[in-house]
């Protein structure tokens, strides 16, 4: 969960002056801050005119609607098709894991089965895009989960995870407390799409179309 990263605005007042150009990014909570961190401060590197304001994009806020306002780019799980008058940059795919303490009884596995996660308290992550898709992936399995903690802050879960008290399912990037490894769920074939998208047309500054170039081109951890 991007926690740190505030909020993201581009001006492009005095830009012929020599003065930063500062781009507006929202980046969504579920997002793990581990690679985005690292690619904002590569960024900073090879694009030395720019400067990031980042902030976090609400829980099902209309994608096009913060580009044609307040924000110049976005970053978010793709679920749907695009708006048509987006520019959309895939970024990278990551698969749904289970994640449990490096101490953990399932961490002694490469991959887990479904029916060993019954033994162990799950913890439930309210706002997951695709919370949906997992508890049907169990009901489809005929394994009922019954979470005692159901909780929507990601940071929270990872950390309560972390010391050994239960255990998660999350994209596989998103892990970023001390003390947590992953293991594939068998069976679970779920993933998800990271992507950046800005506003097309002959109105976008050229500094978006850089940044853009920039992410697809970037080799993500």
């Amino acid at each position: 969960m991007l926690v740190a990263l505030e909020s993201v605005r581009f001006h492009s007042d005095n830009w012929a002056q020599g003065k930063h150009q500062v781009i507006d990014v929202a980046v969504a909570p579920t997002l793990g801050a581990k690679p985005f961190a690292a690619f904002f401060v590569s960024a900073l590197d090879q694009l030395p005119s720019m400067e990031f304001k980042l902030h976090a994009l609400k829980l099902k806020e209309d994608i096009a609607s913060v580009l044609s306002g307040r924000c110049h780019a976005c970053i978010f799980p793709q679920s749907s098709n695009p708006d048509p008058q987006l520019e959309v940059v895939p970024l990278f795919r990551e698969r749904f894991v289970m994640a449990c303490a490096a101490d953990h009884p399932l961490a002694a596995f490469g991959a887990v089965r479904v029916e060993d996660l019954v033994e162990y308290p799950l913890i439930d992550w309210l706002s997951c895009e695709y919370r949906v898709q997992i508890q049907e992936f169990f009901a489809r399995r005929d394994v009922v989960m019954r979470p005692r903690l159901r909780i929507d802050r990601e940071d929270w879960i990872q950390h309560i995870v972390g010391q050994g008290r239960a255990v998660c399912v999350l994209p596989e990037r998103s892990v970023g407390a001390p003390g947590l490894v992953t293991r594939q769920i068998e069976g679970l074939t779920l993933e998800r799409e990271i992507v950046m998208a800005v506003a097309s047309g002959t109105t976008t500054p050229v500094e978006l179309s850089q940044i853009a170039q920039f992410a697809s081109k970037y080799k993500w951890q």
